[in-house]
């Protein structure tokens, strides 16, 4: 008696075939950004990573941890197979905190300061009812509305074009009219 193949079953009927050249061209159109702390960073710092990532999801590694022993070198290598572009690097010093936003693989750095900033939970236990958003609000991209930027100003105009680039551009052929918006 022959011996059938062990593997796992794969059901023929139900697999839907994808076109993957327009998968991976649609997907490298899209700004991904990897979002993480560099040096001794206090615990609320890191929940504002944290904050960042989920603002930043579907396009960001929300699972990426980083590691003391890990160089800025070792995510500009990754970054180039995953099509990262963006890094956003939270640091601390004694002084003040610091956000820097750097375009890869050659691009501008941004660099600011953190004066003050609120977290998630910190809104929810602000508000009387908090709102859960789900995980479903998190699988779009978030809508970024830039106003007060001098175009005229080098640093601002280059400013805005950045923080724009950082979020995938809308298109509004393609926004799905059907999902009710988030009640606020």
């Amino acid at each position: 008696m022959a011996r059938r193949k062990q593997g796992r079953r794969v059901k023929r009927q139900t697999q839907q075939s994808t076109d993957s050249s327009k998968d991976l061209e649609a997907q490298k159109d899209v700004p991904r950004a990897f979002v993480f702390s560099r040096g001794k960073v206090p615990g609320a710092l890191k929940a504002l990573v944290e904050n960042l990532k989920q603002v930043m999801s579907p396009n960001t590694a929300r699972a990426l941890r980083s590691q003391k022993r890990n160089k800025l070198r070792d995510f500009v290598h990754v970054a180039g197979q995953l099509n990262v572009s963006f890094f956003l690097i939270i640091s601390a010093t004694d002084k003040a905190a610091y956000l820097r936003l750097v375009r890869s693989p050659r691009g501008p750095t941004l660099s600011f300061r953190i004066r003050s900033y609120t977290l998630a939970s910190d809104l929810a236990a602000m508000l009387r009812k908090p709102y859960s958003a789900g995980p479903g609000i998190w699988q779009s991209s978030p809508l970024l509305v830039l106003s007060g930027f001098d175009k005229e100003v080098q640093h601002q105009a280059l400013m805005a074009t950045m923080l724009q680039n950082v979020f995938p551009t809308i298109k509004p052929d393609e926004v799905n009219k059907q999902t009710p918006p988030p009640p606020y």
